[in-house]
């Protein structure tokens, strides 16, 4: 919910012309971010994509909140509260920001909170994440990590490579594909000779689940269970969440306003949301 409020409050920053840029926001993804981090350990490494709030904002708060915390009952710590502001503030451009306003909307940052980075080219994260996940494997740490990204880069050269070598060398890493239907306009039906894009790890001899990525508690599950074989070195998987990006590529219109999608499609996937379900 605190991510939903978030990427509307920015919404209306950048109607306001207060945010320079794109804003490539998350609303109807949220609970992806937020069931697989809550899986995680607060050491675990996460890479994202050119949409990412969501998964800096998970990472951020799951590494800053106290052990114990219950969001039901306990009340927002100050320091979590400065935590929102200062990612807003990163987003506008702001030195308050996590880098000093320099990493804007799609380079995050947050080091400290295992956040790696987000990255602007589309599958340009995977790559990176084989990296830190030798790293983990070199010091053995027993720490993993989790790069996600969307469907938009299941047909980039990169993803099939960083499998290919993920699960040669059996390194600590979940790739996590958000599949929310649409790389900007293009239906992922129109882009994919296949329609259950987890099936692809079968190529590549790891692990794949699909999942409801509308549902936390799912997502959620299924991440703690597939970190468990991760952790003992019995190789990476692959994790599809199926969900949706209730707005347009950027900005807050929807897509059936570019007429790629229609008003039934959106309204049908908008009832299934976390936000208003949880």
């Amino acid at each position: 919910l605190l991510i939903n409020e978030f990427e509307h409050t920015l919404f209306g920053l950048k109607n306001d012309d207060c945010v320079w840029g794109p804003v490539h926001g998350s609303v109807g993804q949220e609970a992806v971010a937020a069931g697989a981090i809550a899986a995680l350990r607060k050491t675990d490494k996460v890479l994202a994509t050119h949409r990412s709030h969501h998964h800096f904002l998970a990472k951020t708060l799951h590494y800053m909140l106290p052990k114990g915390w219950n969001p039901t009952q306990d009340e927002l710590p100050q320091t979590v509260a400065d935590a929102v502001k200062k990612t807003m503030a990163e987003i506008m451009g702001l030195a308050l920001g996590w880098c000093g306003g320099h990493g804007g909307s799609m380079h995050l940052r947050n080091a400290e909170a295992g956040f790696l980075g987000s990255n602007a080219i589309v599958g340009g994260g995977i790559p990176i994440s084989i990296g830190a996940a030798y790293t983990e494997k070199f010091k053995k740490t027993g720490d993993i990590v989790v790069c996600f990204f969307g469907d938009g880069a299941v047909n980039q050269g990169s993803f099939h490579e960083a499998l290919n070598l993920a699960s040669l060398w059996k390194l600590p890493i979940i790739f996590l594909l958000e599949n929310n239907l649409y790389a900007v306009g293009t239906n992922v039906e129109q882009a994919s000779a296949i329609k259950e894009l987890g099936i692809r790890a079968s190529s590549y001899g790891m692990d794949g689940h699909i999942v409801d990525g509308n549902d936390p508690i799912v997502v959620l599950n299924v991440v703690r269970q597939a970190s468990e074989g991760v952790r003992k070195g019995e190789g990476p998987c692959l994790i599809e969440a199926k969900c949706y990006r209730r707005h347009h590529h950027a900005g807050d219109q929807p897509g059936s306003a570019y007429g790629y999608r229609t008003l039934e499609e959106e309204k049908t996937w908008c009832e299934k949301e976390a936000a208003g379900c949880f």
